[in-house]
């Protein structure tokens, strides 16, 4: 039986982070820092945030598992709005790099309880 997971982009206080190889850190969007909240990780059937800011160069990182428990193939599907941006098979990891600034808008979903781990990092130099 094959389930399948979406997942769509958009957040709170701008977080600081250091890029790699940074001196100084860097200021993630408010949509960057609403993913990277503790918050979206968990173990849940899925999740939707409204349109977020985000910056060009961020990127969007969301990993699904399986519990053990489960065997079923299951697809993973993230969605940015309506459009399919990235697949794969769990366990698997879905990325996004937002192509320009501006608003996105992020869904990820599943027909199962799945263990998520969503973040988002700042743009590479």
């Amino acid at each position: 039986m094959n389930q399948v997971l979406m997942a769509e982009a958009v957040s709170p206080e701008p977080a600081m982070v250091m890029a790699p190889g940074a001196n100084a850190p860097q200021t993630l969007s408010p949509g960057c820092s609403t993913l990277s909240e503790p918050l979206t990780d968990g173990f849940y059937t899925g999740k939707s945030y409204p349109t977020m800011q985000f910056v060009a160069g961020e990127h969007v990182t969301i990993e699904a598992h399986l519990p053990a428990a489960f065997g079923a193939e299951t697809t993973i599907i993230l969605r940015e709005g309506s459009q399919v941006v990235d697949m794969a098979s769990l366990p698997g990891t879905l990325g996004y790099t937002i192509p320009m600034s501006g608003p996105y808008s992020f869904n990820w979903s599943a027909n199962e309880n799945l263990t998520w781990a969503v973040s988002c990092s700042p743009p590479q130099p």
